[in-house]
């Protein structure tokens, strides 16, 4: 007689349930996986439009920068395509709505610092106090943000010496080679001077316009021309946002690259020689139909820290001061009109080289943005994030 073991039935019971229980847990898991990956994913859309936004406040500030928006000026934009081109497509996908970047700006309520206020209905500095609001959404894949602060205008009075075409703090060669004199003078001036601290070798007076004067061992210092503090600033603006980055960008893969993302009034060149005929044109010259960098009326400043600049052709025409930490080699027929400031030598030859243009340093002498920064305590994030 066959005897049934209980023991047998009760470990199947067993089995069966722990195999449920395993199912149970592995669904449980499934979904617990998939929910943390989903969670996951929103997130790091959420940081990543987060950065966006914030690269927007920066973007706003570059453009505020170069162009302030004073009273009855157009409304400042930043380019969604242009900002959408620093972002990859592999890591910022599209928006699930709207664009990648929607930046604003608005005037402040003309409150007192530090609690400005915010006009909306404004979008220039209508009340000229050099304070502006900027509000940016960033949004990619799922995610969006939205953040804002004020930011303030930080201007400089440049205080250059007027009547100097030319500035060397060592020897300066002039010695021309065209039919036309090497230095000149562009109307309406009618005088300015040609300083070295040490000797100037000129082949003669034919190489140097009526009204040009050549003080040779000059006592006039660089420091009476172009005040040292004058120079750190505008360094200082020359680095701030993207110039600094684009040139020395252009610098490393040069030629071909183009630098002037804005347009900007300030060029800082850290390291190497530069000539002239490689600088990227901004202008040209509707009299002769000639590619320029600047213009007489919205001139620049070039400043070369650690090279030399030389400029040896193209007709290219530098409407501003060329200030180089080193020495300068002009020659070919391109132009200056403007100034040019040595700290080191200066040698001069081939055709028109440098031109003193009053008009130039009148128009730099203007206020000069340096900088936009941010007011403190003014930033903020602004939630639910929404289109602007």
């Amino acid at each position: 007689m066959h005897i049934r073991n209980p023991e047998t039935g009760a470990t199947l019971i067993f089995v069966v349930g722990a195999i449920a229980a395993l199912a149970i847990l592995s669904a449980a898991l499934v979904m617990l996986s998939t929910n943390v990956m989903h969670n996951t994913g929103a997130q790091t859309m959420e940081v990543k439009a987060f950065n966006v936004a914030e690269a927007g406040i920066d973007s706003g500030q570059q453009t505020l920068w170069a162009a302030w928006p004073g009273p009855g000026a157009a409304t400042p934009a930043v380019d969604p395509a242009t900002f959408a081109a620093q972002f990859p497509a592999a890591k910022f996908p599209a928006p699930a709505s709207g664009q990648l970047i929607d930046v604003a700006f608005y005037d402040d309520d003309g409150a007192p610092l530090p609690n400005p206020g915010i006009d909306r209905a404004v979008h220039v500095d209508q009340n000229d106090n050099g304070i502006m609001w900027i509000e940016s959404r960033g949004a990619t894949g799922s995610g969006s943000a939205q953040v804002m602060a004020c930011v303030q205008k930080v201007e400089y009075d440049l205080r250059i010496r007027n009547g100097v075409a030319i500035f060397s703090g060592g020897d300066l060669e002039i010695k021309g080679t065209g039919n036309q004199p090497v230095v000149g003078l562009d109307p309406p001036a009618t005088a300015a001077q040609a300083l070295a601290v040490g000797d100037i070798d000129f082949n003669g007076q034919a190489d140097t316009e009526t009204g040009i004067w050549l003080e040779q061992y000059t006592a006039t210092t660089l420091q009476d021309v172009f005040p040292s503090e004058i120079l750190i600033s505008i360094i200082q603006a020359g680095k701030s946002f993207a110039n600094w980055g684009a040139y020395t960008s252009w610098k490393s893969s040069h030629p071909g690259v183009e630098p002037f993302a804005t347009d900007p009034r300030i060029i800082i060149i850290e390291n190497g020689d530069v000539d002239a005929k490689d600088l990227p044109d901004t202008d040209v010259d509707p009299a002769t139909g000639r590619d320029t960098v600047w213009s007489e009326a919205d001139p620049g400043i070039l400043v070369v820290l650690n090279g030399g600049f030389n400029q040896t052709g193209q007709h290219k025409t530098i409407y501003g001061i060329v200030y180089v930490v080193n020495g300068f080699v002009l020659g070919g027929n391109a132009e200056v009109h403007g100034m040019v400031i040595a700290e080191g030598w200066g040698n001069l030859h081939g055709t028109r080289a440098v031109d003193y243009n009053q008009n130039v340093i009148d128009n730099l002498q203007r206020p000069l943005t340096l900088s936009v920064k941010l007011v403190p305590n003014t930033w903020r994030e602004l939630q639910p994030a929404a289109a602007l």
